[in-house]
């Protein structure tokens, strides 16, 4: 989830093959954009109830932040 200008949970641990979905809550345009490896494409820009997929297969760590709101951080942690 995408609220209060932050993503909750900031920190997401899932298995790999899990497809990880972030809903935007807040009435403000968000993003979501991979800061890792993955090289994954930002997300279209998120209005409010707008939704973003990644699958994430391989184990490892992957930040991301809004390329709109830099200071919004998260990690997905796949193990």
């Amino acid at each position: 989830t995408i609220m209060n200008f932050a993503y909750e949970p900031q920190e997401l641990q899932v298995a790999p093959g899990t497809k990880v979905t972030w809903t935007n809550k807040d009435s403000a345009t968000h993003t979501v954009q991979d800061l890792s490896e993955l090289n994954r494409p930002i997300s279209p820009d998120l209005l409010e109830s707008y939704s973003f997929s990644i699958t994430y297969e391989k184990p490892g760590s992957y930040a991301y932040n809004c390329g709109r709101h830099p200071f919004m951080t998260g990690t997905v942690k796949v193990a």
